[in-house]
C-alpha cells in the first residue's frame, strides 16, 4: 500500500504526532476516571478543558478539529475557550455547562476540576521536569571521585584482596563516547545534559583522549568485545572517530543521527575520511557498521513561533548517506536503529522518500514479537499489534536489471525510561517501568548480567548505558581497564544484577 502513498510535508508530520498524542491523554483521562469510579460528567469537562488548552499550545489546526470529531463532542459550544489562560478556560467551561447553578456550586465543580487537573498532572512542564532531571544527574555526576564515592571502591578491593565472592563477568561489548556534546534536541536523550559545552565536566586533551582510546581498544581486542561508539554525536570528532576505526581488531559499531549529512556532498565528504580510516585497518576480523538512528524522537517534527515546522533529523539527510554509500562506498555496512513507539514509525517515510529517489524498496524477514504489543490508532480504536523488532530492507534502483543493493538490517529496541526519557509519558513508548519497579522491589524474576561496560569522553567507566553519570567502577586514566575489570567482580551490586536482584 506504501506505493500508493505519498511522503508527507514536516507539517503533516507534526499534526499526526500531535493528534496520536491528544488522543492517548484523552484515552488516559478516561481510564483514570473510570479506575477511580469518579463522575464523568467531571471527566469530560476535564478532557474538554485539556483539549483546548493543547490546541492553543500547539496550533490549532483544521485536521486535527476533524480528527476529534471521534470524541462526539460540539467544540464550536466552547469555541470562547480558546486563546484564555487556564484558570479561564477552567471558569468558562464550568459556566458553559452549568449555566443555572448557583455560583457556590460552580465554585465547587471549578475546585474539583483544578483538582483532577493536578491528579492527572496535565500541568506539568516538560521542560521544567527535563531541567529537574539535569539537576539530578549533574547532583549526582559530582558525587563521583569524591571521598564517600573512592571509599565504595576501596571496599570492593578489600573485598578482592580478602577472598570476596567473585562474580562470573561475561562481557560482549564495550562502548566508548568520542564526545557528549550533539546538536540535536531529542526528548528521550540520556546524556542531554552534557550535550553542550557549558556542561561539561572535566575537559580533556586530545592526547588524553588518545590515552583512553588506546586503553579501550587494547582491551576490547584482547577480551574480543564489540566496540560501540555512541555519543551524543560521535561525527563531531571526526579525528577521534577515525583513530578508534583504525585501532580496531574486531567488530566496531558506530551510531550517529547523520545530522551532519544535509546534502549528498557533505555526507560524502564525512564518509570518504571514515572510509579511508576502514582501508588503513588490515585486521583480518575487523568489521565496521555505521548505524542510522531512526525513531519518532530523532525525527520529531517541531513548531516555531513563526509558523515554521522542521524534523530535529530531516529523513533526507539519511537519503543522503544512504545514496553516497550505494553510489560511491558500497562496502560501509548500514544499519538502521529504530525504537518501538505509539507514533507514526519515520521508516514509513523514509521508505516514500526512497521511492521518490528512485529506489524500490521491499522489506524482508521480518521478526515479530509477539509479546511485546504496540498500540496503534485505527479510526477512533486503539488496536495492538505485535512489535516488529528486525527486517531487512532491499533497495534496487530503478533502471537497473534488478540488482539490490546491500541489505539494510532494520533493528527496533525500546525506550529506557533513564535521562529525559523518564519525563514522556508512559503511553509515548513501550518501554521497561513495569520491570524496573519490580527490580526496585526485589522481585523481578531474572538476573539482569552485566554483558557490556561503558567509557565517557572523560575516562570514566559504567557498567552499562543505565548508569552512566551515576554509578563509575573506575577512570582509565588513572588505572587499566583490566584492573577495573577483575575489582568489578567483587562488587557487590554488580553480583546483584548478576544473581538475584
Amino acid at each position: 500500500s506504501l506505493h500508493r502513498e505519498k511522503a508527507k510535508t514536516p507539517e503533516e508530520l507534526y499534526i499526526d504526532y500531535k493528534n496520536t498524542y491528544i488522543y492517548l491523554i484523552l484515552s488516559k483521562i478516561q481510564r483514570k476516571f473510570d479506575e477511580k469510579g469518579f463522575h464523568q460528567m467531571l471527566a469530560y469537562l476535564v478532557m474538554v478543558i485539556f483539549t483546548f488548552d493543547y490546541l492553543d499550545r500547539t496550533g490549532n489546526h483544521r485536521e486535527t478539529r476533524e480528527f476529534l470529531k471521534f470524541t462526539g463532542w460540539s467544540l464550536d459550544r466552547y469555541s470562547e475557550l480558546s486563546g484564555k489562560n487556564l484558570e479561564d478556560k477552567i471558569t468558562l467551561a464550568v459556566n458553559i455547562e452549568y449555566p443555572q447553578l448557583p455560583e457556590d456550586e460552580k465554585s465547587e465543580i471549578i475546585k474539583m476540576v483544578k483538582a483532577s487537573w493536578k491528579w492527572l498532572n496535565l500541568d506539568k512542564n516538560e521542560t521544567e521536569n527535563f531541567e529537574k532531571i539535569i539537576d539530578e544527574k549533574r547532583r549526582l555526576y559530582k558525587l563521583i571521585d569524591t571521598l564517600h564515592d573512592r571509599e565504595r571502591l576501596n571496599i570492593i578491593e578489600f573485598l578482592r584482596e580478602n577472598m570476596g565472592t567473585e562474580t562470573s563477568i561475561e562481557l560482549m561489548n564495550i562502548g566508548i563516547v568520542p564526545t557528549e556534546l550533539c546538536v540535536n534536541n531529542c526528548r528521550f536523550c540520556v546524556a542531554a545534559w552534557k550535550s553542550k559545552p557549558e556542561e561539561r565536566g572535566k575537559s580533556i586533551t586530545p592526547e588524553d583522549f588518545k590515552r583512553i582510546a588506546s586503553e579501550v581498544m587494547t582491551f576490547a581486542n584482547k577480551e574480543n568485545l564489540i566496540v560501540t561508539v555512541t555519543g551524543g554525536e560521535p561525527f563531531l570528532e571526526l579525528d577521534r572517530l577515525e583513530d578508534l576505526i583504525s585501532r580496531a581488531d574486531s567488530r566496531i559499531d558506530i551510531t550517529t543521527s547523520g545530522i551532519w549529512a544535509s546534502s549528498e556532498e557533505k555526507a560524502y565528504e564525512v564518509l570518504s575520511r571514515i572510509d579511508r580510516a576502514r582501508k588503513k585497518n588490515t585486521n583480518k576480523n575487523f568489521h565496521m557498521s555505521l548505524q542510522l538512528s531512526l525513531d519518532a524522537f530523532h525525527q520529531e517534527v517541531f513548531h516555531d513561533e513563526r509558523g515554521n515546522y522542521y524534523q530535529n533529523v530531516p529523513v533526507e539527510y539519511l537519503i543522503n548517506i544512504i545514496n553516497v554509500i550505494h553510489k560511491k562506498i558500497p562496502e560501509i555496512e548500514l544499519v538502521l536503529l529504530t525504537k518501538l513507539s505509539v507514533y507514526p514509525d519515520p521508516l514509513v517515510q523514509l521508505i516514500l522518500r526512497l521511492g521518490e529517489n528512485g529506489y524500490t524498496v521491499r522489506l524482508g524477514e521480518k521478526f515479530y514479537k509477539e509479546s511485546i504489543k504496540i498500540p496503534i490508532i485505527e479510526g477512533s480504536d486503539i488496536i495492538t499489534k505485535p512489535a516488529l523488532l528486525k527486517a531487512y530492507m532491499y533497495l534496487v534502483p530503478r533502471g537497473t536489471t534488478g540488482q539490490e543493493v546491500q541489505p539494510i538490517l532494520i533493528f527496533y529496541t525500546a525506550v529506557e525510561s533513564i535521562g529525559k526519557a523518564s519525563a514522556l509519558e508512559e503511553f509515548e513508548f513501550p518501554g521497561f517501568r513495569r520491570e524496573v519497579k519490580q527490580f526496585l522491589e526485589g522481585k523481578f524474576p531474572e538476573p539482569l548480567p552485566l554483558i557490556g561496560i561503558e567509557v565517557s569522553d572523560d575516562g570514566l567507566v559504567y557498567p552499562g548505558a543505565h548508569s552512566l553519570y551515576t554509578w563509575s567502577i573506575g577512570d582509565v586514566l588513572h588505572e587499566s581497564l583490566d584492573e577495573i575489570y577483575d575489582r568489578i567482580k567483587y562488587d557487590p551490586l554488580v553480583r546483584a544484577l548478576n544473581t538475584s536482584p
